[in-house]
């Protein structure tokens, strides 16, 4: 969910040169090239969202659940209690990249923390990744396992980074070879209700997918980098309502009326 270097005086970029890289910036990049240039090169605040500040509450209480098994759950995360393994230590809660981490793009160093890491089917060579997830409307917004095994799609970057991350971290989960991506959600209106989305995977596709897809957009990150005004970036006009509208409309659109005639993003 978080990353300590973007919570951090770190920042991904500098001068120009992409430092490091979190899925949440994949992600980002994926949706709107143009909004991520906003957010990281040019480090323009975003607006705090309510949406956002209740998902934050629920990642909290689930993770004190998680490592303590004292049950503070709320509303919206007893819902899914049910899908929740129980607590124990052998759980990986709010799991670190490490440092430093195993896990790279086009050279660049992946940054962040993973929700949930469960290795109780290691026996069997099945480890499961879970991401936590509030929305307000689960048959509206939730991912498909189709979604959540390609990284053409933004839900997949993210789950097959983690996947691939584990795959890349193989002395902690010994025998692995099949990878269970999971998307865990808890609707935040009308009914109290929660699902759980699962695409089961190998480890030779969390690779192929990460190489095939990942790589290249790096590497394309790497020239947004380097872009000297948003006029330069190709924005991504389906996006500017999603995930409760993009913080940049306004610079966005700005920056499209005073570009020269001649340049085209």
């Amino acid at each position: 969910m978080k990353s300590p270097a973007e919570g951090s005086k770190q920042h991904a970029v500098v001068g120009g040169v992409l430092r490091y890289l979190s899925v949440t910036q994949l992600r980002k990049f994926a949706l709107c090239e143009r909004a991520w240039f906003f957010a990281k090169v040019l480090r323009l605040p975003e607006r705090p969202l309510k949406a956002r500040d209740l998902g934050t509450a629920v990642h909290a209480q689930l993770e004190h659940y998680l490592r303590t098994g004292q049950d503070v759950l709320g509303p919206f995360a007893a819902s899914g209690k049910h899908l929740i393994p129980t607590p124990g230590p052998d759980l990986l809660v709010e799991e670190h990249f490490g440092q430093p981490s195993p896990l790279f793009a086009d050279g660049i160093p992946l940054t962040g923390y993973i929700d949930l890491v469960n290795p109780r089917r290691l026996a069997e060579g099945v480890l499961r990744v879970t991401d936590h997830k509030t929305t307000k409307s689960i048959a509206s917004y939730a991912a498909t396992p189709a979604q959540l095994a390609s990284a053409a799609h933004d839900a997949g970057i993210q789950m097959v980074g983690y996947g691939y991350w584990a795959v890349l971290a193989a002395e902690r989960f010994p025998g692995l070879k099949q990878l269970e991506l999971e998307h865990l959600y808890f609707q935040t209106h009308g009914a109290k209700l929660a699902r759980s989305v699962v695409a089961t995977v190998s480890v030779e596709h969390v690779r192929d997918e990460w190489h095939t897809h990942v790589e290249p957009m790096a590497r394309r990150m790497r020239d947004v980098a380097r872009a000297t005004s948003p006029n330069q970036v190709k924005p991504t006009w389906s996006a500017c309502q999603k995930y409760g509208g993009c913080s940049f409309q306004a610079q966005c659109l700005n920056s499209q009326c005073n570009r020269p005639a001649n340049d085209v993003p």
